[in-house]
């Protein structure tokens, strides 16, 4: 069995993405490890050092644990043999949803923004995602993400729409707009319009679920973008 000095670095890191990746099966939601393991892969990412092509394959006995959340991105790995950068976004995806820890939801954006720089289904993917996070219910995250994914676009300006007037107007409303207005209506206006501006018809939308309580209906936001009170719970982050 050769020692650890004489296993190849081809070898060594496809494991080490394995063994990390299987973190967030044998950990789901779990803060205390997620949190740093999001910002290890944003390391990562950042010294492109996880491949495109570098293959991975969930654990039969886990593929439970994230899935039923009825994500078509946290689920869309799960069917058998995918790769690095599909898994780890179907990880984040499961990750952020319903959190409400800010710090780690700001480490799996910047994951989300990192992985732009893969092609094909992965960049669509991840596009998708970070335009999901412009609309999320905390202003510091609708922020944030805002001001990485222009960052990212201006680094990879193959992301934008070939059309210069649709990438200028991409690159204004993500600088123009007020992400951390507590006015709900015109930041998902602002989102939904760079949705369409890079013609992507897979808005988030607004769903409206009965309320038990009184046999009415109340509206559930699909893209976790909640009232005012989601500023005033926010304060002191």
């Amino acid at each position: 069995m050769p020692s650890q000095a004489q296993i190849p670095a081809s070898t060594t890191l496809p494991r080490l993405l394995e063994n990390l990746l299987n973190l967030f099966q044998s950990h789901t939601r779990d803060d205390r490890v997620i949190t740093p393991l999001l910002k290890t892969f944003d390391l990562l990412l950042s010294n492109e050092l996880v491949g495109a092509d570098v293959k991975y394959t969930y654990d039969a006995a886990d593929q439970g644990k994230t899935s039923g959340d009825g994500d078509d991105d946290a689920a869309a790995a799960k069917q058998g043999p995918t790769t690095a950068p599909q898994a780890l976004l179907s990880a984040v995806a499961t990750e952020v949803r319903a959190c409400k820890q800010i710090p780690k939801i700001m480490a799996g954006g910047k994951v989300v923004i990192a992985s732009m720089q893969f092609s094909g289904d992965v960049r669509h993917r991840a596009l998708g995602q970070a335009l999901r996070l412009l609309g999320h219910r905390y202003p510091k995250v609708r922020k944030a993400t805002s001001e990485w994914l222009y960052v990212r676009l201006l680094a990879f300006d193959d992301i934008l729409p070939s059309d210069e007037a649709e990438a200028d107007e991409i690159l204004s409303i993500l600088t123009e707009t007020s992400w951390e207005s507590p006015d709900s209506m015109m930041v998902r206006g602002a989102r939904d319009s760079i949705f369409r501006l890079f013609g992507r018809d897979d808005i988030p939308v607004v769903i409206q679920r009965q309320n038990p309580a009184n046999g009415g209906s109340r509206p559930k936001a699909a893209d976790e973008m909640e009232s005012y009170a989601s500023l005033v719970k926010e304060v002191g982050f």
